[in-house]
């Protein structure tokens, strides 16, 4: 049950500020169930509920965008998963826990924060585990991309016109021989899809090519 609680909680993570619907949760945590033996009937359902719950990092929340208001521990909610699933309730990190599983463990004791592209890059990164179908049954870990998209918003950030060459950047931070241009490629993909950067032909610095913020 353990390994089962542990990842879930991950799922809670991957959703951010939003939090997970409990209806999705079941089907995220499936892979983790049945490694653990432990199939997904309704009291297996009740007690992964009953220990998410006792988690002083997880809350439940009730409505969308401006309506979202914390549920209640007096809730019904609180003790009956059938009824939170029903009424569409969310599970919600804490923002420390959030800002742990991406990575940024010591945060609030770094002497320059993140910027608001960088920050908005590892909340890309961590919603693709489930937006662009990083899952557990292709076993590619959310953290395995947090480096790298860190280290290329870092240098767009500190660009000059936050517009640089692609093979500057390509050669400075080491995506050399047909591993790296493959790993190039694979992270420059989820860039452009969360629309944090766009590549177009241009001139910078009488070179050709570049990638933008």
């Amino acid at each position: 049950m353990d390994a089962l609680v542990a990842a879930a909680l991950e799922e809670v993570c991957a959703r951010l500020s939003p939090g997970i619907p409990v209806a999705d949760l079941w089907p995220a945590v499936r892979v983790a169930a049945e490694t653990a033996g432990l199939p997904l009937s309704p009291p297996v359902k009740r007690a992964l509920w009953a220990r998410l719950l006792a988690l002083p990092v997880v809350s439940l929340v009730e409505g969308g965008g401006d309506g979202a208001a914390p549920v209640a521990a007096s809730d019904p909610a609180e003790r009956d998963v059938e009824e939170a699933e029903r009424r569409g309730v969310r599970l919600v990190a804490s923002p420390a826990i959030r800002d742990n599983f991406l990575g940024m463990y010591e945060r609030r004791f770094a002497k320059t924060d993140l910027s608001a592209i960088q920050k908005a890059a590892l909340e890309c990164v961590a919603a693709s585990r489930w937006g662009f179908g990083v899952n557990f049954k292709n076993d590619v870990s959310i953290h395995d991309y947090l480096p790298a998209m860190k280290a290329i918003c870092d240098k767009l950030d500190q660009a000059s016109g936050k517009a640089l060459v692609v093979s500057d950047i390509k050669i400075d931070l080491d995506y050399r021989m047909a591993y790296g241009h493959r790993a190039w490629r694979n992270v420059l993909h989820r860039l452009k899809d969360a629309g944090l950067v766009q590549e177009f032909d241009a001139s910078v610095d009488d070179k050709d090519g570049d990638a933008r913020f």
